[in-house]
Parts: C-alpha cells; sequence; structure tokens
C-alpha cells in the first residue's frame, strides 16, 4: 500500500493536503474530459476532496485497507462519476427548458413578453405538489437523485418518479398557459 494512502487512512491531516497536490491535476483532466467546462470540473474534484476529508476514520478503513480497493483509482471513478451526474443535470435542465421553449407558439423577444413567460413559468411552478416543488428545485440546483432521496429521506423511485411527473405536468400546464 502506498505510504501516502497509509497516512490517509490513519488520519494524518497533511496527507489529504499532499494527496490533492499529487493528483488534482489528473483528476481535473479526467473531470474535464467529461464535462468540457473548467470550472465545472475544479468542482467535481473539489467535491471528491471534500467527501475524502469527511470520511470518518472507520470507513477510510473499511473502503481503502484492503488490498483490492486503490484510493487513486477510487478518486478517478468518482471524478468520473461526479462528472457525468453534472453534465446529465445540466442535459435534464435543458430538457425542461426546452420542453417549456417548444410550443406552436413563436414569440418576439421584447419585454412584455419576457415578462409574460416569466410570469407563465413562475404560475406553473406554483401550481406544481409541494413534494414536486421541492424535489425539483433540487434537482434543478444539480442535487442527484440519489441526493436529494438522501436529504428528503425518500426512496430513490419516488424522486425519479416525482421529477417525472413535475415534468409532465409543466409540459402541459405550459401548453395550457399558452392557448
Amino acid at each position: 500500500m502506498d505510504p501516502l494512502t497509509s497516512q490517509y487512512i490513519s488520519g494524518y491531516p497533511v496527507a489529504i493536503e499532499e494527496l490533492y497536490r499529487r493528483h488534482s491535476p489528473r483528476l481535473l483532466l479526467t473531470a474535464y474530459s467529461y464535462c468540457r467546462n473548467k470550472e465545472v470540473a475544479e468542482d467535481v474534484v473539489q467535491d471528491i476532496f471534500e467527501k475524502l476529508i469527511q470520511m470518518d476514520l472507520k470507513e477510510r478503513q473499511a473502503r481503502f485497507s484492503a488490498e483490492t480497493d486503490n484510493l487513486e483509482a477510487w478518486m478517478h471513478v468518482s471524478v468520473k462519476n461526479r462528472a457525468m451526474d453534472k453534465v446529465k443535470v445540466q442535459d435534464n435542465r435543458e430538457k425542461i427548458m426546452q420542453s417549456i421553449r417548444s410550443s406552436d407558439v413563436t414569440l418576439v423577444s421584447n419585454g412584455c413578453d419576457d415578462a409574460f413567460m416569466r410570469d407563465g413559468v413562475r404560475n406553473i411552478l406554483d401550481r406544481l405538489q409541494p413534494r414536486q416543488k421541492q424535489i425539483l428545485s433540487l434537482h434543478m440546483e444539480g442535487y442527484r437523485n440519489e441526493e436529494i432521496a438522501e436529504r428528503l429521506q425518500l426512496t430513490y423511485n419516488t424522486v425519479k418518479n416525482n421529477i417525472y411527473e413535475a415534468r409532465l405536468r409543466i409540459v402541459r400546464m405550459w401548453h395550457h398557459f399558452l392557448e
């Protein structure tokens, strides 16, 4: 086992700084290769190191003491997964906005129309069920379904279903609003 990994597992405070110094350049490249955005890539890497910092000693020992579990490999896989999640969240936001925008009505862009659209979106979001509104709000802030489920003490499928139902409801109400 790498001495630096042993220090991290033992709770040696300087180990995390050295891990960051040693691995962050490659981790940033990994994150960037998935999300193609420097700021998002930096956020992803910071998220992973925050996760490492917050791990208690027992979890560190359980996860990284075995010969098969490699800390460096774990960091790369975690960065890859987190970057892909960020891309998926952004894609979901764009799909929601695209489904709201897609309608047969073409509006000329001016201040009045923009205000009309903002009021319409607010009106639609206010009509969602409180649970759907809460879940969709967290989803649009970038939380993954698993994180939302954990935060609200719900099952993953409940979160997923609420997001799906909220999207359907938004699209229906938006089309009704434009009629």
